[in-house]
C-alpha cells in the first residue's frame, strides 16, 4: 500500500485545488476458491483484484462518488473530477447534505490481523490435497451420503485516506470451509456444516480439523436420520436454540433494526429516525454486543471511513443502549458514531453494518463438553438438573441455522433450521420447520443459557446490494420459554 504514496499525495492536492474534501479507499484483494464434490476436484481458482473509490464532499456537505479499477494518477484525478462535479450538483439541486465527515478526528494507524498461517503459507495445490483428504474421509464413512466441500480464503488489504490527514492501513483475512451434505435413500435430506477463521489453521491445526470432522459427521448423521423423520405439530413450545440459530436471531432479527440508517422504519426507532434508547427489549439477563474480534471471519478494526470500530453494547441487561452507526447517518439518528461503516468493495459507499454479534446471558450454566459432543439426551438431562425444564414438559431443540428473513419495520422474523428434536428421556427427531415470530417476544422469552460463548457462526450479510462477511453466536444453547408470539411451523 505504500507504493501508492505519491498518487495519494497528488490526488489530495488536486482535491484541495478544487476546494473539496476527499475520502480515498484503496483496496487490493487476493482470493483462493476450491470446490470438492464427492472426492473429486470440481473447481479451483485464484484471482487478484483491486481499485480505488473516491468520495468527495463540498464545503456545504454535498457528496459525490466515483471509482476505478486503475490506481494510477490519471485515473485518480479523473475520478476526483467526476465525483466533485456530482457533489457540486447536489449542492446546486438541493440534494441531501452531510458535514459530519468534517467533525471526526484524524488518525494514522496500521492495524493488521493476528494470523498464524498467512494467505501465502500454503499453495493452492496443498490446500486442495488437504480438502480432498477431508472430503474422502467423510465419503468413506457413509454409504448414502454425498458431500460438496467449498473452501475460500480471501485477504483484503485496505488503505483509507482523508483530506484531514487520516491514513489508515488494515487487512481483512477470512477463511471458511462449508459442506453441503445430502442423504439419499428413497427420500432426500440436506444438512450443512462449516468452520471459519482468519487463516489456514482451519486446515492445518489438528484441533480445528477434528472440530470440522465432528461437525460434518454430526451433520451427516442428522441427514440420514431425517430420511425417516416425521413432521412436528406446529405451535408454541419451550425452545432450545443452538448458537448458530441464536446468532441468526441476533443478526437478522435485531442487529439490522439498530443500524442508524434504517431507524425511520425500525421498531427500535421513531418516525424521525431517532433511536429509542432506554426501551426494554429483552429479558433482564440478556445483553447483545457487536464488535470486531481479532482472528474472526468478520474482523474489521476500522470503518471504511477510517474511523476506529468500537464495541457496541446494543442491549445491556435487557435495555436498549446503543445503535450501530457510521459518519453519514449517526447525526440524523442522534446517536454517537461507532465506526460501523462497511463496504463490499472499493466500488461501494459505506453503510452501517454488523461485524461479530453475540447474545450473552447472565448466569449461564457451564458445560464440560464441546458443543459437538453434546447429544440431545445429554442436553435434556442438563436442562432438568439446572431447573431450566420440568419432567414431561414439551421442549424442542432447533439445530442448524439455514437462513431467514426479517421485517425491521414490523419486528417480525422467519428462520429455517436443519432439524428439530423433541427432548425427553428418549429424544425424537422431526423434519425442519419454520421458526417465526416477533423479535421482542423472542428476546423477552429467553430464560437461560448453557455453555461458554461460541462466536464462529459465519455467514454473508446482504444489504442495499452489498454483501459483507458476518459472524457471531451466543452460548452453546439459548433457552426460550414458550410464547404465543414465537411459533414453530409444521403439521
Amino acid at each position: 500500500m505504500e507504493f501508492f504514496d505519491d498518487i495519494v499525495k497528488k490526488t489530495l492536492q488536486y482535491g484541495e485545488k478544487l476546494g473539496v474534501y476527499l475520502v480515498l479507499r484503496i483496496q487490493k484483494t487476493k482470493a483462493k476458491y476450491i470446490v470438492i464434490n464427492n472426492g473429486e476436484t470440481e473447481e479451483m481458482s485464484y484471482n487478484e483484484a483491486g481499485g480505488i473509490g473516491i468520495q468527495v464532499f463540498t464545503k456545504d456537505g454535498g457528496c459525490g462518488f466515483a471509482s476505478s479499477e486503475k490506481i494510477d494518477q490519471e485515473s485518480c484525478l479523473q475520478m476526483v473530477e467526476i465525483a466533485a462535479n456530482i457533489a457540486f450538483q447536489i449542492d446546486k439541486r438541493g440534494g441531501k447534505k452531510n458535514k459530519e465527515i468534517f467533525k471526526i478526528s484524524s488518525i494514522k494507524d496500521k492495524a493488521y490481523a493476528s494470523v498464524k498461517y498467512p494467505f501465502d503459507y500454503l499453495k493452492i495445490e496443498e490446500e486442495e490435497i488437504q480438502l480432498l483428504k477431508f472430503n474422502k474421509e467423510i465419503i468413506d464413512s457413509y454409504n448414502c451420503i454425498s458431500i460438496e466441500t467449498f473452501y475460500k480464503f480471501i485477504e483484503d488489504q485496505w488503505r483509507i485516506i482523508r483530506s484531514d490527514g487520516t491514513d489508515v492501513f488494515y487487512n481483512l483475512p477470512r477463511v471458511a470451509i462449508s459442506n453441503t451434505i445430502t442423504a439419499k435413500a428413497g427420500n432426500t435430506a440436506t444438512t450443512r456444516s462449516a468452520i471459519s477463521g482468519s487463516d489456514a489453521s482451519i486446515l492445518i491445526d489438528k484441533d480445528k480439523r477434528d472440530c470440522l470432522v465432528k461437525r460434518t459427521k454430526n451433520a451427516c448423521n442428522l441427514a440420514i436420520e431425517l430420511l425417516e423423520a416425521p413432521t412436528i405439530k406446529g405451535g408454541s413450545y419451550k425452545i432450545i436454540l443452538d448458537y448458530p440459530l441464536a446468532k441468526g436471531l441476533a443478526h437478522e432479527a435485531f442487529g439490522h433494526a439498530v443500524e442508524s440508517d434504517g431507524l425511520k422504519t425500525s421498531i427500535l426507532g421513531d418516525s424521525k429516525g431517532g433511536f429509542n434508547k432506554g426501551q426494554a427489549v429483552a429479558s433482564s439477563i440478556v445483553s447483545i454486543i457487536d464488535e470486531s474480534v481479532d482472528g474472526d471471519y468478520a474482523y474489521q478494526p476500522y470503518s471504511a471511513n477510517g474511523v476506529k470500530r468500537r464495541p457496541v453494547n446494543i442491549v445491556e441487561k435487557g435495555i436498549l443502549q446503543e445503535a450501530l452507526s457510521d459518519v453519514f447517518s449517526a447525526s440524523e439518528a442522534a446517536v454517537p458514531i461507532t465506526g460501523a461503516g462497511r463496504v463490499e468493495s472499493y466500488r461501494h459507499i459505506p453503510l452501517p453494518r454488523m461485524s461479530n454479534i453475540r447474545i450473552e446471558v447472565e448466569g449461564f450454566v457451564p458445560m464440560e463438553k464441546e458443543i459437538e459432543d453434546v447429544t440431545p439426551e445429554e442436553l435434556y438431562k442438563i436442562l432438568l438438573e439446572n431447573n431450566l425444564a420440568e419432567p414431561h414438559e414439551e421442549i424442542i431443540y432447533l439445530v442448524g441455522y439455514k437462513g431467514g428473513q426479517v421485517k425491521p419495520s414490523q419486528g417480525e422474523f422467519v428462520f429455517n433450521c436443519s432439524g428439530i428434536y423433541l427432548l425427553g428421556d428418549s429424544c425424537k427427531l422431526y423434519q425442519p420447520a419454520i421458526f417465526s415470530g416477533k423479535v421482542l417476544s423472542a428476546l423477552k422469552a429467553i430464560i437461560g443459557a448453557l455453555g461458554e460463548l461460541k462466536l464462529d457462526a459465519q455467514g454473508t450479510c446482504g444489504k442495499a446490494g452489498q454483501s459483507v462477511p458476518s459472524s457471531g453466536g451466543s452460548h452453546y444453547f439459548i433457552v426460550l420459554e414458550a410464547n404465543k408470539d414465537v411459533i414453530i411451523g409444521g403439521a
